[in-house]
């Protein structure tokens, strides 16, 4: 029996790959996006919020601590998103899980 956050991760799971798809990220970026993700998802940090945004935000933390500079702009871009919102997105991101560069 899989508990609620594990299927939503699994429904998400496909989407997730296709976003990060259109990032152009490695499998090393991918899979740290969707470990950060599903914890996001143990915290209730994705309720209420768009998947784009989420995984743009977590995308652009991600690629920063491999030390590729993958710009917030170039993410909004690429995901048609406005970068401010990204913005928001990592800054309530990074203060509720506690992320550091």
């Amino acid at each position: 029996m899989t508990n609620y956050n594990e299927r939503r991760f699994g429904i998400n799971e496909p989407d997730i790959d296709i976003i990060c798809e259109n990032l152009e990220l490695k499998e090393h970026q991918i899979s740290e996006i969707k470990r950060l993700y599903f914890k996001a998802l143990q915290n209730n940090l994705t309720q209420g919020r768009e998947l784009k945004l989420t995984i743009g935000a977590l995308a652009y933390y991600a690629t920063k601590n491999y030390g590729l500079e993958l710009s917030m702009k170039t993410i909004a871009e690429k995901l048609n998103l406005k970068e401010k919102l990204l913005f928001k997105a990592l800054r309530h991101l990074k203060r509720e899980m506690m992320l550091k560069y």
